[in-house]
């Protein structure tokens, strides 16, 4: 990730290295990126309420959080999380899923 912060603007960029794109979480989209205080997450294929999620920080500090069903889409309260870049980290069978998000 590259974190740029100008004039109360953030651009995030990313680059992925030596990734196998079935390590990519297609299964799930997480919006809105950047959040500030509500993500919500749905799922391609399947059923988000098998799935596991903490938040996990830059320097690798473990947020759990709970994420709230309603027909099949997902949502979760973020704000109680300082400013900063995050991994959302999935369990769904048996399979690690980590979705990059800026919260501001």
């Amino acid at each position: 990730f590259k974190l740029n912060v100008m004039n109360g603007t953030i651009k995030i960029r990313t680059v992925l290295i030596g990734v196998h794109t079935d390590q990519l979480p297609e299964k799930f989209n997480l919006f809105p990126n950047p959040a500030s205080n509500i993500i919500h997450l749905d799922m391609e294929d399947g059923n988000l309420s098998d799935a596991s999620v903490v938040i996990v920080s830059s320097d690798g500090k473990i947020y759990p959080g709970k994420l709230e069903i309603y027909q099949g889409h997902g949502v979760m309260d973020i704000s109680f999380i300082p400013n900063g870049i995050y991994n959302l980290r999935i369990v769904y069978q048996n399979r690690n899923y980590r979705i990059p998000f800026c919260k501001f």
